[in-house]
């Protein structure tokens, strides 16, 4: 079992997430459609992961932290990221911010 280390998978994952809702701001623009969107849920928490099948082999992550990060996008605003509690706090430990609480 390798562990990876949970404050640098969540900041890494934050910048990404930033970078995604830029690229689809531009996309915007360039195609002039603002039906284009999309919502983005971090949560911060342990995982399981494990392969699926035999014939077509699939890669997949378990476990309670993976439903909360499911919801915090499900339950989402577009065009903003929503955190857990538990990410807001790793990302407040790592930077000085100013998260909005919608």
């Amino acid at each position: 079992s390798r562990r990876r280390h949970t404050r640098c998978s969540g900041v890494s994952w934050a910048r990404r997430c930033v970078q995604e809702t830029g690229i689809i701001q531009n996309v915007r623009k360039i195609l002039d459609y603002d039906g284009l969107d999309m919502r983005i849920g971090i949560h911060t928490g342990e995982i399981i992961g494990g392969i699926i099948g035999t014939d077509i082999v699939r890669y997949d992550i378990y476990g309670q932290d993976v439903v909360i990060a499911n919801k915090m996008e499900s339950n989402g605003v577009e065009g903003y990221i929503n955190v857990s509690e538990a990410t807001r706090e790793v990302l407040e430990s790592e930077y000085k911010l100013s998260l909005i609480h919608i």
